[in-house]
């Protein structure tokens, strides 16, 4: 099995594995929400509140940094999430009331959170730092990747077996729950025997008391220049966030609610099909050009370029093309993933850049838990905000929310290619 040990093998799997649950989390149950008949303002703080460990998952990053083999981390977590996905198939099918569906998308999160630890730190460790420059790009397009399939080919499944095959909604999706399950399982196994043993294994919790436990994440701010970063990575995602939990929403709704009326079926296609590869594409080209140019260079231009594509939602929901518009909203769907691949590879670099300690996964669960309250904080209020303006003036907003985490790029202290962004 020599052959499965190489990084362009097993990253993109892995980060695929860590992508999946989230799209399962933050964007297959809006879809699943709406299909049954739940309001937007329902469906934006519901399924944040479900997201909440990404939040909070630096409490116990610590414990996962010191405690354990980080690659025996990863392949139990993947167990756990094959076990946390099957029961919410369960939940959906016998059980489909808001109470037990959330608590069951909770319960994935949490494992999901946990797992992102392990295969941060994973990464850190077992990639010397050139190669994770390099493959930067890689494991954004692997996760963009699982949030494609999980928007678009499980999705299309579920309303196919909702048209084609007579299933009610809830059936529907109990089936696709029971195949990420099975896809967990296969991702286990493969991982089993495809990712190498690390050689720096962290030493064990019972070494340090709790003050030090709780020191090692905290001491992430500590860094000097530190506060304009941390503004940076709270700030970059915001619009992209408000947009993202509505746009598939915006697809679904009728046009008397100001929507495309496009079925779940499409909604599928649409993210599942040229969407994928431009997806892949924007990742490779924004990973390409980092580590051509620096992120020094790059990074204002690759975050102008993502601003940009959030334009196409805009003139979607003010024009509602009806001849067209499958073929506009999969030309839209398009342009948006290939600059999002390129925005978010040079943002990610930056991410990895401010990471200095010997406690890398602490450090790293950090800088992504921030990342992640600039994320999931927005989509909270994103139904009530969408439901109030409307599709048109929602994705204004949206955009110009966007414009301060750019504003601030001039002023982040980044330094020339192969050094830290901040010191």
């Amino acid at each position: 099995m020599n052959f499965l040990r190489k990084p362009s093998l097993y990253i993109p799997t892995l980060y695929f594995a860590e992508g999946l649950p989230n799209a399962v989390v933050t964007l297959i149950s809006s879809i699943y929400y709406k299909d049954i008949g739940f309001d937007n303002s329902f469906i934006g703080a519901a399924t944040t509140f479900a997201a909440l460990p990404w939040m909070l998952k630096f409490l116990w990053a610590p414990f996962v940094d010191l405690y354990g083999d980080k690659r025996k981390w990863v392949l139990v977590l993947q167990m756990v999430l094959a076990a946390a996905l099957m029961v919410l198939a369960a939940f959906t099918l016998m059980l489909p009331s808001p109470t037990f569906t959330l608590g069951a998308f909770l319960l994935i999160a949490l494992a999901s959170a946990t797992f992102d630890i392990s295969l941060d730190g994973y990464y850190l460790e077992i990639l010397k730092p050139d190669q994770q420059a390099f493959y930067v790009g890689w494991r954004s397009a692997a996760f963009r990747l699982a949030w494609l399939f999980g928007q678009g080919g499980l999705v299309f499944l579920a309303g196919y077996l909702n048209k084609e095959q007579h299933y009610t909604f809830d059936q529907a999706f109990a089936c696709v729950f029971a195949l990420c399950s099975l896809i967990f399982v296969a991702l286990t196994i493969l991982h089993f025997y495809a990712i190498p043993h690390s050689v720096n294994l962290t030493r064990s919790v019972d070494r340090i008391n709790i003050k030090e436990f709780f020191q090692i994440s905290l001491s992430y701010f500590k860094q000097e220049k530190i506060a304009i970063c941390v503004v940076f990575i709270l700030l970059f995602r915001i619009g992209e966030a408000l947009m993202l939990k509505m746009a598939t929403l915006f697809l679904l709704d009728t046009p008397m609610k100001g929507g495309l009326s496009i079925s779940t079926e499409n909604v599928g296609i649409i993210y599942g099909t040229v969407g994928v590869m431009t997806l892949v594409a924007g990742g490779i080209v924004g990973s390409w050009y980092v580590s051509k140019v620096g992120l020094k260079k790059c990074l204002l231009p690759c975050a102008i370029a993502q601003l940009l594509a959030m334009l196409g939602y805009c003139w979607l929901s003010w024009t509602l093309p009806s001849d067209n518009k499958f073929a506009c909203t999969v030309a839209v769907n398009c342009l948006e993933q290939f600059f999002y691949g390129i925005g978010m590879s040079a943002f990610l670099v930056f991410i990895l850049s401010t990471v200095k300690s010997q406690f890398k996964a602490a450090h790293y669960a950090m800088a992504t838990a921030i990342m992640a309250l600039g994320l999931y904080l927005p989509q909270a209020v994103s139904g009530f905000l969408c439901d109030y303006l409307g599709y048109k003036l929602f994705f204004i907003v949206s955009f110009c929310a966007a414009i301060p985490g750019i504003i601030i790029i001039p002023f982040l202290p980044l330094q020339e290619e192969g050094k830290n962004a901040i010191s």
